[in-house]
């Protein structure tokens, strides 16, 4: 399981995003939900722009926590805030969706996309199709660590509970 990405040759020419199925918005970001693929505007918050800023060429990690309560995706940079999860209580199932994307396939292309064929480039996408070799120059892969530390948690919790009803 890797990421890899891909910067625009000229910022004025990108692939379209393609079909939307529906768009969700939240507090720090707005998703694209696609055929195959997941894509993710920023809202005005310091999560979202510092997840955003440099992803596509900064030398960072993402670390991806896979539970299904707390689904989280955490950009570890030298900035400890750039997160997709962090301040909302509820658990989306757009994040959940993502890291399903991310997880289940060998490689995942994380590349910026517009909602429109020649449009500008604002939608940061993970898709496992590859863009375009024409507008695309490939770039660094983006490491993915998985935290299964919440899901230990959550079996230990339920184990306990299990054992107190008895």
């Amino acid at each position: 399981m890797r990421i890899q990405r891909y910067s625009t040759k000229d910022e004025g020419y990108v692939d379209p995003f393609g079909t939307i199925k529906s768009t969700i918005y939240n507090r720090d970001f707005e998703w694209y939900m696609g055929e195959n693929n997941i894509g993710i505007t920023p809202n005005p918050s310091i999560a979202a722009e510092s997840f955003f800023k440099g992803i596509l060429v900064d030398e960072d990690e993402l670390i991806i926590s896979p539970s299904e309560t707390h689904t989280q995706i955490l950009r570890k940079t030298k900035m400890p805030w750039g997160v997709i999860g962090g301040r909302d209580s509820s658990n989306p199932m757009e994040r959940l969706m993502l890291v399903r994307l991310i997880m289940e396939n060998e490689v995942t292309h994380l590349y910026d996309s517009s909602e429109s064929p020649g449009g500008y480039g604002r939608i940061l996408t993970f898709s496992p199709t590859s863009p375009s070799k024409l507008l695309y120059t490939l770039g660094k892969i983006l490491p993915v660590t998985i935290d299964r530390k919440q899901i230990e948690l959550e079996e230990r919790i339920r184990e306990l509970q299990k054992n107190y009803h008895k």
